[in-house]
């Protein structure tokens, strides 16, 4: 792996563990309510901070400050101000505002409910529920603030049991992009897409909604939009911008 690289619109600025990265291979990126990078990798999740310099700038945290496992897949924050961090031993929760007597970890596991241990997407709903993707048979599993619920192919809720991405549109539609193609839920009824009428793609890492509400897929390879609406889309061996 290369790292990862910032654009300031005009040149990319890389930066790899000589800088203070945790591994060079990564999985996943965050912005959080403090614009601090979360950058996923195979050996922890490391923090970026915009307004810090040079080694100051980076900090770590590992199974050894209790993640469920050193190989992060997915990072989200929740209205609370808690990461959910998603890794391929479980979830684990961090919350840096935990009072006296209050745990600043905590792990979610198969054991606890999880569909599977082994998380791959996350996110967080209207409601304040969290959403697990997870891959291995383990479906797609709501944490409601109480317990665990999990759905799998069983009843037909989901066209395949590995669910890379989740999103939510802006008519508050839930998206779940699978290794079997898209599905879409609306809190009651699971429609599953077919190549007929909507995206029958195998192996679906990224959606995304456009300012215009047209929808964005992205198979194998994912991509982003920016705030000024560009569209950018990852590839192999280069990263294209679509205006």
């Amino acid at each position: 792996g290369g790292g990862i690289s910032r654009y300031d619109g005009r040149t990319f600025q890389a930066f790899t563990t000589q800088d203070g990265l945790a591994h060079d291979v990564l999985h996943a990126l965050y912005m959080d309510h403090d614009d601090k990078l979360w950058i996923g990798t195979r050996d922890g999740v490391s923090i970026f901070d915009p307004s810090a310099e040079g080694v100051s700038a980076w900090r770590t945290l590992r199974s050894d400050d209790g993640l469920a496992d050193d190989t992060v897949q997915a990072v989200i924050q929740d209205r609370r101000g808690r990461y959910w961090i998603g890794t391929v031993g479980g979830v684990s929760v961090y919350d840096p505002s935990a009072g006296p007597g209050e745990a600043v970890w905590k792990v979610y596991g198969k054991r606890e409910g999880l569909g599977s241990d082994r998380v791959l997407s996350l996110l967080e709903d209207w409601d304040g529920n969290i959403w697990v993707g997870t891959a291995r048979g383990g479906g797609v599993s709501r944490f409601d603030g109480e317990g665990w619920a999990t759905f799998s192919t069983n009843g037909g809720f989901l066209r395949h049991t590995t669910v890379q991405t989740i999103f939510q549109d802006r008519e508050g539609y839930l998206w779940f992009g699978t290794n079997g193609g898209v599905d879409r839920y609306d809190g009651v009824v699971m429609k599953l897409f077919a190549g007929t009428d909507g995206p029958g793609i195998p192996d679906l890492l990224g959606i995304f909604e456009d300012s215009s509400e047209s929808l964005w897929v992205g198979s194998v390879r994912s991509g982003i939009i920016d705030r000024e609406g560009n569209l950018w889309f990852s590839s192999r061996d280069r990263v294209t911008r679509y205006d």
